[in-house]
């Protein structure tokens, strides 16, 4: 595993601090449970601004086979 390090607000590094020890977890893992799933959610989005990409210009089919 790598290490990175990330500067951010005495605020905001509290409030982390607080919610992994409300966890019952240390920071490291909160902070890599929240990265993964913000890298899984923009791989959705990526996965659905595809699927968008392809149907566009076929509304009216997409219409019609909601209609059957």
């Amino acid at each position: 595993m790598n290490a990175i390090t990330i500067n951010l607000p005495n605020d905001l590094i509290e409030k982390v601090r607080s919610i992994a020890l409300a966890r019952n977890i240390d920071v490291d893992t909160l902070v890599s449970q929240v990265m993964t799933e913000a890298v899984r959610q923009n791989e959705a989005y990526d996965r659905f601004q595809e699927m968008a990409e392809r149907g566009r210009g076929r509304e009216e089919e997409a219409l019609a086979l909601l209609r059957r």
